[in-house]
């Protein structure tokens, strides 16, 4: 995914950010969640990855907007149902799933979801997810999860039992405060890390 001209430095910036605050050292993985839908958290994940990679960081992207899987799209890429990562963890397989990488992007390789409507929480607790987390801690220098939204989905309650960093993303103007009350209490909750808030127009 490109970002526009005008986009670049700001995505540079944050990334120099996470970075001072650890992403790519000791913090291997950053969970990149909205507090609602369309808040551009599936855009922001990719253009992290990419910008992450380009400082020589080997950098896995993971799609785990199990839902609405959206890297695909942006990447112009088939999800395999037979390789995406929502299969996987379906039929608790421990082989571990296909990374797609880019011949014009050294250092970027990415996982995909293929969509599931029956995915849910349960699905996420009968496998191991961390099993493939911490295989992929050992190759990748940062691991970013395309986490989706926190209003509808249960699939980062799940990612901050293992990996606690998140970066939310806010819609601006058009954010609640009952939104970001809800946000705060499910991070609290979790016990997870929030890194910082991108705010979107």
């Amino acid at each position: 995914h490109t970002p526009d001209a005008s986009s670049v430095d700001c995505l540079r910036a944050l990334r120099l950010q996470l970075q001072q605050l650890g992403v790519g050292s000791h913090e291997k993985g950053l969970v990149v969640a909205g507090v609602m839908p369309k808040c551009g958290t599936s855009e922001l994940a990719a253009n992290l990855a990419i910008l992450f990679a380009k400082t020589g960081l080997k950098t896995l992207l993971i799609d785990a907007n199990f839902a609405n899987p959206q890297q695909a799209t942006l990447f112009g890429l088939d999800a395999d149902i037979e390789t995406g990562m929502t299969q996987f963890l379906d039929s608790a397989k421990t082989q571990l799933p296909t990374l797609h990488s880019f011949a014009h992007q050294t250092n970027f390789f990415m996982m995909l979801a293929n969509h599931s409507a029956l995915f849910d929480k349960d699905s996420l607790s009968n496998v191991s997810l961390a099993y493939f987390y911490a295989i992929w801690a050992k190759q990748f220098d940062v691991i970013i999860w395309d986490g989706c939204d926190l209003q509808n989905s249960v699939a980062a309650d799940s990612l901050w039992q293992f990996c606690p960093a998140t970066l939310l993303t806010v819609r601006k103007h058009k954010t609640s405060h009952a939104v970001l009350k809800m946000a705060k209490a499910k991070l609290d909750a979790a016990k997870a890390r929030c890194l910082g808030t991108v705010l979107y127009d």
